[in-house]
């Protein structure tokens, strides 16, 4: 899990490509150089267009509170479950 006080996502899974995702946003955006801390500044970013980029099998849970919105995904192939 992690968070930024007004994002928070949980991730179950493996994101394959989270190390290209990272030098996109740079090391300093994760400091935890974790997939799961990418998927957030991606979120922050691009909103849930963010999810069209992320290659794995994973389950993720972000609670938005800024935009009052809880979202739910998951891989195309729905290997992982929902959280």
């Amino acid at each position: 899990m992690t968070t930024d006080n007004q994002v928070v996502l949980a991730a179950n899974g493996a994101i394959y490509n989270f190390r290209e995702l990272r030098a996109e946003v740079g090391e300093d955006a994760d400091r935890s150089h974790s997939g799961c801390a990418v998927l957030l500044q991606f979120y922050r970013r691009d909103s849930l267009s963010f999810l069209d980029r992320v290659r794995g099998m994973f389950g993720i849970a972000i609670t938005d509170l800024r935009e009052q919105r809880l979202v739910l995904a998951r891989d195309r192939i729905g290997l992982k479950p929902l959280l």
